[in-house]
């Protein structure tokens, strides 16, 4: 029987916490989990037949026991399942293999409804729709809920890297948020009002087009004096309309359209007494 007790040190050290979630794995960056869920999709030709994380190994040249220490995290968030002395891909990672094949930068989003009910992507986009974040108030939050401790860090970014390769977050200026939805309105602005949102109290009448005068009757064609547009007899008229852009900027299309109407009507008018 050990008799021998134990250091001080040792039972001075504090247990770890425990976890509530399974975090990924500390030993492998978030690139190289992301070639293991393709080497799934692959080797499982086409998630039919099981894969052992021993094959996974070989094709992304990461150790054994690093592989295996992936699949916790992989199996607890539905990107993998247990299959008979091996993993079977899911649906999603199917889908993102297929993706990855014709796009690389967007195929992440295939993952997006697996990620977007995660613990921690719910968390994240519950959160972000008050304010942004900074990647450390993120952390943080994460921390909280899986009651992680601070040597957890780099696993909890690479949390939040999964929420921003499948695109339910963003990153913009150092800030976590999340993305604008795709055909959204646009929220009224100063800057955006358009011309038809206001009406002058106060409308400037429009000039109204001027007929030739009437001249006398005459007994006899002959009697009449010739016309001369440009000297003594003819018709002499002169119309100046000033107005400004800052006024006409908040004018309706209408009015706009009834304004450039009369001054074309008066151009007429004088074409025709030409």
């Amino acid at each position: 029987m050990n008799t021998t007790a134990p250091s001080p040190a040792a039972a001075d050290q504090p247990a770890k916490p425990r976890l509530h979630f399974k975090l990924p794995t500390f030993r492998v960056g978030f690139q190289k989990q992301m070639d293991a869920l393709k080497a799934y999709a692959v080797l499982s030709e086409n998630g039919t037949k099981p894969v052992h994380y021993t094959r996974i190994s070989e094709m992304i040249k990461v150790h054994e026991a690093n592989v295996s220490s992936m699949n916790p995290f992989f199996l607890e968030i539905g990107l993998i399942l247990k299959a008979n002395n091996g993993y079977l891909p899911s649906a999603a990672v199917l889908d993102y293999n297929r993706a990855r094949s014709w796009n690389p930068d967007t195929a992440a989003l295939k993952l997006a409804p697996v990620i977007g009910q995660t613990w921690f992507g719910q968390e994240l986009t519950q959160r972000l729709q008050f304010r942004e974040l900074s990647e450390d108030e993120a952390i943080q939050v994460l921390a909280d809920v899986s009651n992680a401790g601070p040597e957890t860090k780099p696993q909890l970014r690479v949390l939040i890297e999964f929420c921003e390769a499948t695109k339910i977050i963003e990153r913009a200026n150092g800030q976590l948020r999340l993305p604008p939805i795709v055909g959204a309105p646009i929220p009224e602005t100063e800057s955006l009002r358009t011309e038809t949102e206001a009406l002058p109290s106060c409308p400037v009448p429009l000039p109204q087009p001027q007929s030739a005068p009437q001249s006398a009757p005459q007994s006899a064609p002959s009697a009449a004096p010739a016309r001369d547009t440009h000297g003594v007899g003819g018709i002499a008229f002169d119309v100046s309309i000033n107005v400004s852009m800052a006024e006409m900027k908040d004018w309706s299309p209408e009015r706009i359209t009834a304004f450039f109407t009369g001054i074309a009507q008066v151009l007429a008018a004088k074409n025709q007494s030409s």
